[in-house]
Formats: structure tokens, sequence, C-alpha cells
């Protein structure tokens, strides 16, 4: 088990700065022993993608302490996440990483490195030295395949796309493409609660398009699949370049 003086290297030397992603804190309903809150952590030029977990209860001698609920509860994560130095945990790349903090040690858990302590009313305050910590690929984040270039369908940039306009309300629009004044319909997954199967079901959709492209009559027929840049892709240019 690894000890509080065997945390791993730093990720990187430079500072990072913590931006909370609005609106994305959760806790599980009933029972109230896990909740979770979703960031970015940035330095100069990296990124990480996080959703950080507290995973179980705040424990005071031995005692459970009341539930702490609503604004105040999310406060309080965000303010341990602030005294935590996310330079020392293994962070993923080009991915989104859990960060699961708890009272229970597990085989893959560090002791957790803060440089600060919490505000003296944090339900973490008491218990922050006793915290472990351990970091996975998050199994619900929104998966971003590789776009398999192999077959004959061209492909357009997202960056392309001007002049969106909602068909049905279901993510589909009509859509104009750069020096391109014929109208498409174009298709993309942007529901509030995505679950990583509509990857799949989209991946499949695809297929089934190029098989009868073409051929079939009263199918609608794909023009080009649009791709992008991964957006968790944790290197980014320098600006000023």
């Amino acid at each position: 088990m690894t000890t509080a003086w065997d945390l791993p290297k730093p990720t990187t030397t430079e500072p990072l700065i913590i931006e909370f992603l609005p609106r994305t804190y959760e806790s599980d309903s009933g029972s109230g022993n896990k909740r979770w809150i979703k960031l970015i952590l940035r330095s100069s030029h990296l990124k990480w993608h996080v959703k950080f977990t507290f995973s179980g209860y705040t424990i005071r001698d031995g005692t459970r302490l009341p539930i702490v609920k609503g604004m105040k509860r999310r406060n309080d994560l965000r303010d341990l996440c602030r005294c935590i130095d996310f330079r020392r945990i293994p962070l993923l790349d080009d991915t989104v990483t859990e960060v699961i903090v708890s009272l229970n040690a597990s085989p893959e858990s560090i002791k957790l490195p803060y440089t600060t302590q919490p505000s003296a009313d944090s339900e973490y305050a008491s218990v922050i030295s006793n915290l472990w910590v351990r970091a996975e690929e998050d199994t619900l984040r929104i998966r971003f395949p590789i776009y398999n270039s192999t077959n004959d369908i061209p492909t357009r940039q997202l960056s392309e796309i001007q002049e969106k306009e909602e068909l049905d309300g279901d993510s589909v629009y009509r859509v104009r493409l750069q020096d391109n004044e014929r109208p498409y319909v174009y298709k993309q997954i942007e529901r509030a609660h995505y679950v990583p199967h509509d990857t799949d079901v989209i991946q499949q959709e695809l297929q089934n398009l190029h098989k009868f492209r073409g051929t079939a009559v009263g199918i609608v027929q794909l023009v080009a699949a649009v791709v992008s840049p991964n957006p968790y892709q944790t290197a980014y240019p320098d600006k000023e370049q």
C-alpha cells in the first residue's frame, strides 16, 4: 500500500488552475453518501478533465456527522478541491479522470495530497488528514471515438458547419457549410443525460448508412462524417502562436 511519503511525481511543475463546470454537482438520491462535481484543471499548455467524487460519509470520532445538504454540501466539496495538490494525483491524459476520495484505503489509493486546510465549518475539516484518493477513467464519460477513415466516406470538420437550424427538437439540424450554399441535414448527440451507449448507437447508424449509401431508395444518403478534435485533449498549442 502506498504511504503518504510515496506520492507520485508531480504531473506538472506549474500551478494548476481549477475551473468548475457549472451545473455539474450531483449526489446520489436517498443515502447522500456519494457526491461529485466536474472540473477542468489547467496549466499554461495542459488541461485535464476531472470528475471529482467523494464516496462515503464524513466521520468525526467514529460518529457519523449530520448530513449536510444543498448549497453548503456543494460549496464544501469545491472547498476541498481547492485544498488538494492535484499535481500529485496520477491524472489520465486525453480522457476524463474520476478522482475518488474516501476514508477507506484500497490497494490503488494513496493518501490525499493537500496543501491547505478546508474552512473551519467544512464537513471535511476534521477528516482531511485521514482521506485516501485513487484515480481511474470515468466510465460514464462521453466517448469520442477516433473516426475510422479507411472507407470511402468523406469527412468535414465541425468548424465548417454554419447556419445551424434545429428541425425536430431531437438533435437534428438543417445546416450550411463554409463556401457551400447547399443545405444539409446534420445529426449529433447532445442529450442532457448522455449515456455511453449513445456512442455505440450512432456508430452503428453510421455503418448502416455507409452500407446502403447510393444503393437504396427512400433512405437518407450519407454525405460526410463530421469530425472534430478530441475535446478531452490534454495538450493544446500556445494561444500566442
